[in-house]
């Protein structure tokens, strides 16, 4: 899946399962409207671990900090649930 963030597919920032392709003005602007729109907000996600990781590679340059916000693994929930409902189908 690919994300096209700008004016057009010509002049974007493109996102896709292999990073951030930038351009280092639009990554600034990527970074500040996420911010803003986060704000102290908890995290949930599925395999957020990544995501986190790839708003860390440029937060922390910008600011000097990560990203501060608590986050929720919903990916090891799902997993915690499919295997108790396995358990209790063998039991019957």
């Amino acid at each position: 899946m690919l994300k096209f963030i700008g004016q057009n597919e010509a002049s974007s920032t493109i996102i896709d399962r292999f990073g951030v392709h930038d351009k280092p003005e639009e990554i600034e602007k990527v970074i500040d409207e996420f911010l803003k729109f986060i704000g102290n907000r908890k995290l949930v996600g599925y395999f957020l671990e990544f995501d986190i990781a790839m708003i860390n590679k440029y937060l922390k340059p910008k600011l000097g900090i990560k990203l501060p916000n608590r986050a929720y693994e919903v990916s090891a929930i799902y997993h915690d649930w499919k295997i108790e409902k396995f358990r209790k189908a063998i039991l019957i």
